[in-house]
Parts: C-alpha cells; structure tokens; sequence
C-alpha cells in the first residue's frame, strides 16, 4: 500500500507489468483523495460555501494525481447527486445552459490549454501576468469539462431514462459504476497493449 500511494520503487516489490499497472490508477488515487478533502470540509463545523470555498483552495495546492483539476469536477458529480430531483424537474434547462456553455467555451478554445499549467512556477517568478493566465486556464479547462459532462448526463439521462429494454436501462444508469471500465482501460489498454 505503502508503494501504491507514495510512487516508492514498486519495481522492485513486482514486476515491471505489474509496476506499471499500479502506477497508471492515479484517478483512484485522486478520487481518494478529492472523498478525503470533500469528507474532512463537510464534516468541519463550516458553513457549506466555506468549507467549499476552503477545501477548493486547498485542493489547487495538491500536486499529485491531478487532484487541483478533479477535485471541482468530484465537487459538482457531488451537487448533481445531492440536488438530483431538482436536476430531473429542471433537466431540460440545465441541459441547454450546460450545451450552450460547452458550445461556446469550445470556439474559443485554443490547443495551448492543454499544455500542463505551471501555477507554482508563474508564483515564484512573481508574474502577475502568468499568474492570471494560469489561472484562466485551469478555470476554463474545468468549466469545460464539467460542461460537457453535465450535457453528457443528462443526454444520457433524455435517451435511456424511459426506456423498456433491459440493455437500456443498463446503460441508462452505467455511469454509476465506472470502475470496473477503469480498471479494464487500465490494465487491458495501457499497460498490456501498451508494452
């Protein structure tokens, strides 16, 4: 456990394969920690947009597994789940606000927000410039993505919701479980074929 959270040289635990394996579940890693932060702000005696606020800055300070971009998404799949009848009775307008959202952040996206923000660095250097642009990144790289995850779901949620079909009520609700596709993806795509 000791070599799965802490990146030690798992090499010489297990196998090469095996290594590798263990390294590529960094999104279990982050979803752990994004519950652990969520569970340790909901549980202190904040108020609820305090806390929020409080465990959303600190969050941007953790530098492993991706946790500064997946803790805002872990955040809102947490406000969907919390405010769901609110989300059915208003489906069709969320759905429309979150597709229009996506539509227009899409034509202005530009190929440079992929690159990997430095915030640290641009801190450092005392850039006010790159500080603001760094942060305009990762905000538009998250508002993106919980955009088009939100039109997703309830796209799904439009197609599959009502349907009388065994396969589609399945998949009417296979969001829910993704681990058992992540950890397929995993070991299957990028770590056996990827050798």
């Amino acid at each position: 456990l000791d070599c799965f959270f802490l990146h030690k040289d798992i090499n010489n635990v297990v196998g090469d394969s095996s290594a590798r394996a263990l390294s590529n579940f960094w999104f279990l890693k982050s979803l752990f920690l994004c519950y652990l932060i969520a569970w340790c702000g909901k549980n202190s005696k904040l108020r609820s947009w305090i806390w929020i606020i409080a465990t959303l800055l600190f969050s941007q300070l953790v530098g492993k597994y991706n946790v500064k971009i997946m803790y805002p998404c872990f955040l809102a799949g947490m406000a969907l789940r919390n405010y769901s009848e609110y989300v059915k009775r208003y489906r069709f307008y969320i759905f429309i606000v979150s597709s229009l959202l996506f539509f227009v952040m899409f034509l202005g996206w530009d190929g440079s927000f992929l690159k990997p923000a430095n915030l640290l660095r641009a801190l450092n250097e005392h850039d006010l410039v790159s500080v603001g642009k760094e942060l305009f990144v990762r905000f538009y790289r998250m508002a993106i993505g919980i955009s088009a995850s939100i039109s997703i779901y309830l796209a799904f949620m439009f197609l599959f919701e009502k349907s009388s079909g065994l396969l589609l009520k399945k998949m009417s609700i296979m969001g829910q479980y993704t681990l058992d596709v992540y950890l397929l993806q995993v070991l299957l795509l990028e770590t056996i074929l990827g050798e």
